[in-house]
């Protein structure tokens, strides 16, 4: 990795840091009272990074700053067209090189911005906490077919994962 890929991995890493202690911070005390500037200033952030230097892959930041950028764009919620966009980026790498991204972020993604617009989601990733406090899967296109779908994105089943995000957010 050069030097400029070094201080991009640090900045990305840096704004994923912050954004996870102040995520769990947050549902610790179980409030839902989030501050979007953090996630607004890391957008404008990440824009500028993917307009400058592309999507970081691993090959370009490594395997932790890459899957961090990713998670600063799952959290992009007030951005859908950025998202959007990244996701393009993010297909377009894992096509002409499998090895750059973990193709679950790409699974990740998809089913987010569904559920932005309103539509059901394809590999089951994405939640809402309903008004008792409890988990509930977001309506979900083929159960039928999900689990081949999770399998052929690196993720486990859709079994396993909802017996995991349960255990996680008790």
């Amino acid at each position: 990795m050069n030097k400029k890929s070094k201080i991009i991995a640090r900045r990305i890493n840096t704004m994923a840091r912050i954004d996870q202690a102040i995520r769990k911070k947050m549902h610790k005390h179980k409030t839902s009272k989030w501050n979007s500037q953090i996630d607004k200033m890391n957008t404008l952030t990440m824009e500028k990074i993917i307009a400058m230097y592309g999507w970081p892959t691993i090959g370009m930041v490594g395997k932790k700053a890459s899957h961090n950028a990713w998670l600063l764009v799952q959290h992009a919620d007030h951005d859908t067209p950025f998202q959007e966009k990244c996701l393009r980026h993010i297909q377009k790498e894992f096509s002409s090189d499998p090895e750059s991204i973990q193709p679950k972020e790409i699974a990740y993604l998809t089913d987010r911005i569904a559920i932005h617009h309103g539509k059901e989601q394809i590999f089951g990733t994405q939640f809402r906490i309903k008004p008792d406090g409890k988990l509930e899967l977001l309506p979900l296109k083929n159960r039928a077919k999900v689990n081949v779908l999770r399998k052929k994105y690196g993720l486990k089943t859709l079994q396993s994962y909802l017996k995991w995000v349960r255990e996680k957010y008790k």
